[in-house]
């Protein structure tokens, strides 16, 4: 495929929900309805209603309702209800780009969906969960979904869904053309399908989607028509750019926020073909200014992509670069797997035409991996899971069976030494004979009775185990999305600290390590800390720990990092109640906290037996910490932490980190990484970016660790001046 083409598939964003403008009457119709009702079930099912109506628009308000419907739900036992809020929470995590929370919610509520027997609406939910397959690149699950949904519709006679199944199969088929230019029509097919059914049943904005789904075919036609004449060419430009056009009329009249960004995106395409390049940068910042208004970060992504190919084809180099970089960042924020790959593959290019080759070959290395990832990464998770499930209910079913073989040995053994005396006997003692019979059929019963009590017993063991397994793997799914809310987001730390990276890889589901970002005045202040501990354990300090940094900067306005180890301590010391009673808890952390003073080009750093490095040019300078545990009373001896203040100079790379990555197993010999190793590797890559810098110090971890287990949470934090 070409790169003409792949940038052109880029603007495929598609569109799982019929938005519209909100109708504030309705909204106002349905509060007024709420603030009436006295039935718990239909509060829900209002609450629910409001939720999906204000998600278009105000989504914090929509949450709000949809959070409020949840916990009602739950506490009436309303499943329905509580699968209908999970499900909305699911769409506006969806429009913020939160796509792995958007899965968690969605796969909750088809769950219970299933269960209820509501096969429609499992159907329509997990259409949503193929959308998000869809955009993270895994198409053959989202296909298999999406004609699952279309069967399911087409069954019940549900136009409206079976316009969308079209559309969204359609999508597949189109992102599969660069394995097979044949998909063209099939994608063609279904969005002409989509858009006849959407026309009879008079809905606008499936109208407009599907418009603007059409003229991506014709459009990516002219890509792939090197061969053809020029007139061919120019009919499929114009009937893409006609689509386009009435696509766009539909979603201005409707208000579409989302929709006319991908409109404008599409136009300006078509624009940069007619070589009309102000025209197509114009409608690109329009898009651009509209995506940022909503937030619509996947949309951002191929905006960025999309500005970064036109300046390519002009060979405007570093401009190209600057958008390629931009869309790069944000779809590793998002977790964009496929626009990384279309990323890393252009760039990979760009660097070859600057005659860049290392920097072009490491792109390309990284392009070649998430390609693979994508392809092989979900496939192989589900053959393993499949197996590990088949070999588990295997085992325990032969287990099962055997114990019950044995206990019905047994019994008959029982019976037949009993009848054995009594056919002795029988001549002699007729009567004692039949009461010898009577005897021992109830003996018979009370075996059989046993039997079934003991398989019963070991069944509901077994349900009982399964539940409890469940809940605890669902509470430390949950603590890991708890945990998550108090690092610092992605988007702040670029804002803060546009030349830095984080490597942050939890040993189990949660972790003991934490990175800490804030900001106040002129002062950057940031920190890696390791928490006694990993797994959920370490989680819990962790948010102490965070809360505590939290109140030292906001509460009591220190800045200083020494004054702010000191307050940690203290604070660590009376909430875990150290030498109080036998109940105390004896863990602290570990920690290296700076405070940046850029304009001055000032660093300010205390630790606690983690130190702090700064690379400055060839030469690796190393600050040692302090050794007084966090938690601990101060003494005479030890007042205070040390506050070390080092002038830095332009270039400086800092590094703070815990010790899970040099405390690592792995190598030749399965030794530990070691200091001096890791310092070495720091020294290799000092002159990537740092986005780079990343990907190659998670690279170097995998390769060492290979298939040993991860010894322990591993966070590194690097900041360039």
């Amino acid at each position: 495929m070409s790169i003409g083409t792949r940038a052109l598939a880029l603007f495929v964003f598609f569109f799982l929900f019929s938005v519209s403008g909100i109708s504030q009457s309705k909204v106002d119709s349905l509060e007024a309805q709420l603030a009436a009702e006295k039935v718990d079930t239909e509060r829900v099912n209002i609450m629910n209603l409001l939720g999906w109506e204000l998600c278009r628009g105000d989504q914090s308000k929509s949450l709000e309702y949809s959070t409020q419907a949840l916990e009602l739900s739950e506490k009436i036992g309303f499943e329905k209800g509580k699968a209908y809020a999970l499900k909305n929470q699911g769409v506006i995590h969806y429009y913020r780009s939160s796509f792995e929370i958007a899965l968690d919610l969605y796969k909750q509520a088809a769950t219970i969906m299933d269960k209820i027997g509501d096969k429609v609406g499992a159907a329509k939910i997990n259409n949503n969960i193929a959308a998000i397959y869809d955009i993270q690149g895994e198409y053959d699950n989202a296909l298999n979904y999406y004609l699952e949904y279309l069967k399911t519709m087409e069954s019940i006679g549900d136009k409206d869904g079976t316009a969308k199944a079209n559309n969204n199969i359609g999508l597949i088929y189109f992102r599969l053309v660069d394995r097979d230019s044949a998909f063209s029509d099939k994608a063609l097919e279904h969005f002409t399908k989509s858009l006849t059914i959407r026309t009879e049943i008079n809905d606008k904005s499936g109208v407009a989607t599907s418009m603007n789904n059409i003229g991506l075919v014709y459009q990516s036609m002219v890509s792939m028509s090197k061969g053809l004449d020029t007139d061919r060419d120019q009919v499929f430009l114009d009937s893409a750019m006609y689509y386009y056009q009435e696509a766009l009329k539909i979603r201005e009249d409707l208000g579409e926020k989302k929709n006319i960004a991908a409109s404008l995106s599409a136009i300006a395409n078509i624009e940069f073909k007619r070589n009309n390049l102000d025209r197509a940068l114009d409608l690109y910042n329009q898009a651009i200014s509209i995506q940022d208004e909503i937030g619509d970060k996947a949309s951002i992504v191929i905006t960025y992509y999309n500005i970064g190919f036109m300046y390519y084809n002009l060979r405007r180099w570093e401009e190209a670069l600057k958008y390629y970089e931009k869309s790069m960042e944000v779809a590793r924020e998002i977790d964009y797997k496929d626009m990384v790959k279309s990323n890393c593959e252009t760039m990979s290019m760009l660097y070859d035409s600057l005659g860049n080759y290392k920097m072009a070959l490491f792109y390309h290395k990284q392009y070649s991996d998430v390609k693979d990832e994508l392809l092989n990464e979900q496939s192989q998770k589900i053959i393993t899971e499949m197996k590990t499930k088949y070999d588990s209910e295997k085992k325990e079913t032969e287990n099962k069976m055997l114990a019950q073989k044995n206990q019905l040995n047994e019994a008959k053994l029982q019976q037949n030494q009993i009848m054995m005396i009594f056919a002795g006997i029988g001549v002699v003692l007729l009567l004692g004979f039949a009461i010898f019979i009577l005897r021992a059929n109830r003996q018979k019963q009370k075996a059989n009775e046993l039997l079934q009590s003991q398989k019963t017993e070991i069944e509901l063991q077994r349900d009982e185990i399964n539940i409890k397994n469940k809940h605890i793997t669902d509470s430390i799914r949950y603590a890991q999305r708890i945990q998550q809310a108090i690092l610092p987001p992605e988007g702040i730390i670029r804002k803060y600290c546009p030349e830095s990276f984080t490597l942050y890889k939890p040993k189990d589901i949660v972790s003991g390590d934490f990175y800490w970002v804030d900001a106040v005045d002129n002062l950057l202040l940031f920190s890696a800390v390791d928490c006694t501990g990993h797994g959920v354990p370490g989680a819990f300090m962790s948010i102490v720990g965070s809360n505590i940094l939290n109140q030292a900067v906001h509460e009591n306005h220190l800045i200083k990092p020494n004054e702010i180890l000191n307050y940690l301590s203290i604070k660590v010391q009376e909430t875990l109640r150290k030498y109080d009673d036998e109940n105390s808890v004896k863990d602290g952390m570990d920690l290296a906290l700076c405070s940046l003073d850029v304009e001055n080009m000032m660093l300010e750093f205390a630790g606690v037996h983690n130190p702090m490095y700064i690379i400055r040019g060839d030469e690796v300078l190393q600050f040692k910490p302090d050794k007084h545990p966090i938690g601990e009373p101060f003494t005479q001896e030890f007042t205070s932490y040390m506050n070390n203040e080092i002038p830095l100079e332009k270039g400086d790379i800092i590094y703070v980190f815990s010790d899970g990555f040099v405390d690592q197993f792995g190598g030749p010999s399965r030794k530990k990484f070691l200091t001096k190793r890791f310092r070495e590797v720091l020294l290799e890559i000092k002159d990537l970016p740092m986005d780079v810098q990343r990907d190659m110090l998670d690279e170097v971890f995998e390769n060492w660790r290979g298939d040993i287990e991860q010894y322990d949470d591993v966070c590194v934090f690097g900041i360039k001046v």
